[in-house]
């Protein structure tokens, strides 16, 4: 995994009390290929972890209650002094005397009816789940249904299972096609529970996306750029927007571990989507770019092609029914392209990304044309998510068009004021219609295929 530390990320870090981590190894046996390094990194980092005098972290050896009262403590701030507890096999000779003390004090951990605690004793993954439940406070976000074959709510860990699954804390393990196993019982390594812990204490960066995609449509001004996280950590982004200040701070920021962006997608080459084009190119080490071919004699184009020429990324002209996913669950297709077109806009790439039950569409700048053709089509445009065309409350944008379309959720990356977009958006989509010049960046969480959350 390379290692990506730019400015905005560092000052990301400092800002919540975070060192960044030496280019080092952080211990020997947990080296840059280990599936949680960034997150033991991260924890170490913020002093909530250290490893053995031996110079290990052993992340592969099953984590203990004593263990785990350390690493809760430390991020709750206890001092940790030894001390006597009320626990007849804890006493204050014990290195987390005073963190478990403490943590029972607090409401955290408890001990057993026959007055111990058994420090020694393994942490399961049902544990897990109530530990990080107290700590964090977590809440219920009701976004969707628990879903693992193995739990149930008699369970004592039930609600708490439900907390970490619904802040994305866990995913599971998939037994075949949508079934998952939540695994209670089974005891937690220390590498897993720091991925755990790391999830829930700075969930922008480590959050699960539940076997789904991550869709960041960012705030780069008037102008358009979506990035796509699929569950294999690959992306794709969509348009770069044209405010450079407004990118780099948006990407530096959701890449801050991985560095570089995989597929740059060209929808058209419009200033307002292919601005920061050169500039991508120049700093996120993208391996593919695509676009429909059309040429421009514009300052942007130029600096696009001249980038582009002296990258090593492989590159590809858009054609309708292409699939351009980077994940075998999903689809990404390209629904129009039209590198003939005399009018660039009439010519953008219109995009539908699947993934089973949801469906999103990108429609950059089509205009009425791009719509007529669509919906002559015998395509079904019906979509959960449409982000809808920069030319939407001009010349495109029809009731048609919306009704065909039916969204659950529309945005719009465009300065318009109210009285220049047409009525049927709000007479049809009403609360779901959302611009990110007022909102800010927002993240669509796809889970599963099922369903999704959005966070403005």
């Amino acid at each position: 995994m390379k290692k990506y530390i730019s400015a905005a990320a560092v000052t990301l870090c400092l800002s919540m009390g975070v060192q960044p981590a030496a280019a080092e190894e952080l211990f020997d046996d947990v080296k840059e290929n280990y599936g949680f390094y960034n997150e033991v990194e991260y924890l170490f980092d913020k002093g909530i972890i250290n490893g053995f005098p031996d110079g290990t972290f052993r992340p592969e050896t099953a984590i203990t209650r004593a263990q785990a009262a350390i690493m809760l403590g430390k991020k709750l701030g206890y001092d940790g002094e030894k001390q006597g507890t009320t626990f007849s096999d804890v006493d204050s000779s014990s290195v987390a005397s005073g963190y478990i003390a403490e943590a029972v004090e607090n409401g955290i951990i408890a001990g057993y009816p026959d007055g111990t605690y058994k420090p020694g004793k393994l942490v399961s993954r049902g544990d897990m789940a109530i530990l990080l439940a107290r700590t964090y406070e977590l809440e219920l976000l009701n976004n969707h249904n628990v879903e693992f074959v193995d739990i149930s709510e008699n369970m004592a860990a039930y609600e708490a299972i439900s907390k970490i699954s619904q802040n994305y804390i866990t995913q599971g393990y998939n037994v075949g096609g949508y079934t998952y196993e939540f695994r209670p019982n089974q005891p937690l390594k220390r590498g897993e529970f720091s991925a755990m812990m790391a999830r829930a204490d700075f969930p922008e960066v480590f959050a699960v996306s539940h076997y789904g995609q991550i869709v960041e449509i960012l705030d780069v001004g008037t102008s358009d750029a979506i990035l796509f996280t699929y569950p294999n950590d690959e992306t794709l982004l969509v348009d770069t927007g044209s405010d450079p200040e407004l990118l780099q701070s948006a990407l530096d920021d959701l890449l801050y571990f991985k560095g570089n962006i995989d597929t740059l997608l060209l929808t058209h080459p419009d200033p307002d989507h292919i601005g920061n084009a050169a500039y991508v190119l120049e700093n996120y080490d993208v391996k593919r770019v695509i676009d429909n071919g059309q040429q421009v004699d514009t300052p942007e184009y130029t600096a696009y092609q001249e980038a582009l020429e002296n990258s090593d990324a492989v590159y590809q002209k858009a054609e309708v029914g292409d699939n351009y996913s980077a994940w075998d669950a999903t689809t990404v297709e390209v629904l129009h392209t039209d590198d003939q077109s005399e009018n660039i806009d009439e010519g953008t790439i219109v995009l539908n990304i699947n993934r089973y039950k949801n469906d999103f569409l990108l429609m950059s700048d089509a205009g009425p044309e791009t719509e007529a053709e669509l919906l002559a089509s015998d395509r079904n445009l019906e979509a959960d998510v449409m982000i809808l065309s920069d030319n939407f409350g001009y010349n495109a944008g029809s009731q048609e068009f919306i009704d065909g379309v039916n969204p659950k959720d529309a945005f719009f990356s465009w300065s318009a004021t109210e009285d220049d977009l047409p009525p049927a958006i709000f007479d049809t989509l009403g609360d779901r219609f959302t611009k990110t010049t007022v909102t800010g960046s927002i993240r669509i969480i796809e889970e599963r295929g099922l369903n999704y959350t959005i966070w403005k």
